[in-house]
């Protein structure tokens, strides 16, 4: 129930391709059903960048330096890094998320796709971790 707090994103970065030199947490408005409402991945509520060194191949979670409030029942939280030739793989695992969406422009995927939509197997590539902050 709306309005909390962001507080923290957790990713997977595939093991076998090295991690980007550079690399942002973004917080975009969007939905369940459709992904977030940027399709070209540029209008985005928040950004954070994540300072090299601080993330790895595995399982990375990055504290937000301040909870993002959101005051809507839905948003869509991601990574992003600039030219495709800093880009990463993300690796998919199991859990109870089912709607992952993914862009890669230089392999064709201009827009938001689902995890589906690029053959990706998995449930989940990502993670908000919110808390009810009522104080909001």
């Amino acid at each position: 129930q709306p309005p909390f707090g962001v507080d923290a994103v957790r990713f997977w970065l595939a093991t076998g391709v090295e991690p980007p030199d550079t690399m942002s947490v973004r917080i975009w408005s969007g939905n369940e059903a459709s992904g977030p409402d940027s399709s070209d991945a540029t209008s985005f509520l928040y950004e954070q960048v994540i300072p090299p060194g601080t993330y790895s191949t595995g399982a990375n979670t990055i504290a937000m330096n301040n909870p993002v409030v959101i005051n809507t029942n839905e948003f869509c939280a991601g990574v992003f890094s600039g030219p495709h030739e800093d880009g990463f793989v993300l690796s998919t695992e199991a859990g109870s998320g089912t709607k992952s969406y993914g862009q890669d422009p230089a392999c064709g995927a201009d827009n938001f796709g689902s995890l589906a939509s690029f053959e990706a197997e998995g449930h989940i590539c990502i993670e908000a971790l919110v808390t009810d902050h009522s104080h909001y």
